[in-house]
Parts: structure tokens; C-alpha cells; sequence
């Protein structure tokens, strides 16, 4: 099957390089069935993508799943990179009876291998998940987004910072380029594009489809709206753990009955000065991206108004 992805890759011009969590549509992997079992031996050696290691099986195999997919009534093929190995690797590792899934969401234990591989700090990613998460879930009814692009966000969020891994400085950037590269199991790649355009936005910076623009063709029209709307989220998220310090508690949405004004309340420490200045920065850009006005409010500020009226 990976044979076939590869063909498929050359043929369309496909933008990833990842074999793992490709779809191929059976009408192309049908037409790829075709042109091989018409070619010679020494013609499939030659065939772009094509393994000459595989020239040989390559036709026997296609008619297996070709057949298979027909009796199914299956209109697509998902490739996996990944195989019995990985497998025994689990249950050694995981270990127990196998009552439940060892791994629930394979998407969420990868983004949790990956932030640990690449050494990124948890406390203040799982911070910022924690953050996006409460803000997606209060403004509901202003993004209109579903489960799915809830599940997103939080890998997203997690692996905001992964870039740094290779250089502080743009580490936007360099994390789009590691996910679009390393994958996250468990992720097809229209979903690992979407975590990486997240990434790539969480510092406020042009959107990746600007800048990469062969990247589209893997999203849908609905996608591309649901990336401006959670990059938004995550780009608050971001500001109000600014510090990395935990200093922003959590956040409170007072969403007005006709959805167009929002008042943020915040429950943070009196030390919250750079998470409130980064917040206030950024909220009106934010409140243009999501259609609302926003009002910041946080218990630090009422606090020390609170003492100001005391003392007089």
C-alpha cells in the first residue's frame, strides 16, 4: 500500500511527503491497478515512486486490495506506516489485559510522545490546552465549531511550542515544518495540516496558507474558516500564559444574549502585568477574527481597585 501511496504522490503533485494517514481514493488506486498490470517487469522498475524492491509484487498486491475494496464497497484507502511492530512495542510497554483500547485516542498519546521527545514544557503547553479548551467550550455559540475541531485545538495547544525544538526564534514556523514532516498518529492529513496551520498561527503571525499555499489542496472550504477561528483561540490561550508561570487561573465568558459582546474575567495573580498587557494587545484583532467585541475584566485588576477604595 505504501508502494501505491507513493505513485499516487508523484502522480497528483501531493504537498506532503508523509505516507502515514494518507487517503487515497480507490477511483485513483483503481487507475493505478490498471496502468501497472499493463507494464512490463523492467517498465514497473522505472515507474516514479514505484520501489524496484517492489516491482516484482507490486501488481498482485494492488489486485488484492483493489478486489478487497470492491467487495467492501469502500470508496477510500488509508495507508498506515505503521505495522506489528509498533504493536508488540505497546503492549510490552502499556502492559495489563487488553479489557479497554490501550491507547483511547492514539492522536492525544502521540502529542503527548511528541512534546516529550522534543523536550517542550508541558506545565505551560497543558496550560494553554487547559486555557483553549474553556474558551472553546464558552464560546460555542459564537465559533459554531464541533467536537472534531475541539479534539484539534488541544493537540494543537500542546504542541504550540514544539518548534523550539529547533530554534527559539520562529519557532512558529519550524513547528509547522516538524509536524508537516514527523506526523501525529492517529491524524489523517487533512487533520495533522490543521494542528500544523494552528501552530504555525499561535504567535499571531500571517496565516501558513498565505505563506504555503500548495497546502490547501488537503483542506477543505469549512476547514479554512475553523483554522482562522481556533487559531484565535489558541493565539488568547497563548497570552494569558504569557509568562509560562500558571499565572492566568482560568478565564470566565460573559457572552451578551445577542452574541456580538464578550466580557472576559479573569482569575489571576496580582503578577499577571505581562499576560494582561499581551491580552490587551492582541483582543481586538481577535474580536475582529471571531465577529464579537470583547471587555477584559480580571480579579487582579478589581483587587487593587478594591484596596485603592479602601484606603481613601
Amino acid at each position: 500500500m505504501r508502494n501505491l501511496g507513493k505513485i499516487y504522490r508523484r502522480q497528483t503533485g501531493y504537498p506532503l511527503d508523509l505516507l502515514h494517514g494518507m487517503i487515497l481514493p480507490m477511483d485513483a488506486v483503481e487507475d493505478i491497478y490498471a496502468m501497472l498490470r499493463k507494464l512490463s517487469l523492467e517498465e514497473r522498475r522505472k515507474v516514479p515512486g514505484l520501489s524496484t524492491k517492489r516491482a516484482d509484487i507490486i501488481v498482485a498486491g494492488a489486485a488484492v486490495v483493489c478486489s478487497l475494496a470492491r467487495t467492501l464497497g469502500a470508496t477510500s484507502l488509508a495507508i498506515s506506516g505503521r505495522g506489528l511492530r509498533e504493536g508488540l512495542f505497546l503492549n510490552h510497554v502499556l502492559g495489563g489485559e487488553l479489557v479497554e483500547p490501550r491507547v483511547p485516542d492514539p492522536a492525544l498519546f502521540s502529542a503527548t510522545n511528541l512534546m516529550r521527545f522534543y523536550n517542550v514544557d508541558e506545565p505551560h503547553a497543558n496550560h494553554v490546552a487547559d486555557l483553549a479548551l474553556s474558551l472553546f467550550d464558552q464560546l460555542a455559540p459564537v465559533h459554531g465549531l464541533d467536537a472534531e475541531a475541539r479534539r484539534l485545538l488541544q493537540i494543537a495547544a500542546q504542541l504550540h511550542d514544539v518548534g523550539v525544538a529547533v530554534n527559539y526564534y520562529n519557532h512558529d514556523e519550524h513547528g509547522f515544518y516538524l509536524l508537516t514532516r514527523t506526523g501525529i498518529d492517529g491524524l489523517t492529513h487533512r487533520e495533522l495540516l490543521i494542528v500544523a496551520c494552528l501552530v504555525a498561527m499561535h504567535n499571531g503571525n500571517v496565516g501558513p496558507l498565505k505563506r504555503w499555499p500548495e497546502y490547501r489542496s488537503l483542506l477543505r472550504k469549512r476547514d479554512v474558516d475553523a483554522v482562522t477561528k481556533l487559531g484565535a483561540l489558541l493565539q488568547l490561550s497563548e497570552a494569558l500564559d504569557r509568562s509560562e508561570s500558571g499565572l492566568v487561573e482560568s478565564v470566565n465568558c460573559a457572552v451578551s444574549s445577542d452574541r456580538r459582546n464578550i466580557t472576559l474575567r479573569l482569575t489571576a495573580d496580582r503578577d499577571a502585568v505581562c499576560e494582561l498587557r499581551e491580552t490587551h494587545a492582541m483582543l481586538t484583532d481577535i474580536a475582529a477574527t471571531l465577529g464579537v467585541h470583547f471587555n477584559l475584566d480580571d480579579t487582579r485588576a478589581r483587587l487593587r481597585r478594591a484596596e485603592t477604595e479602601a484606603s481613601r
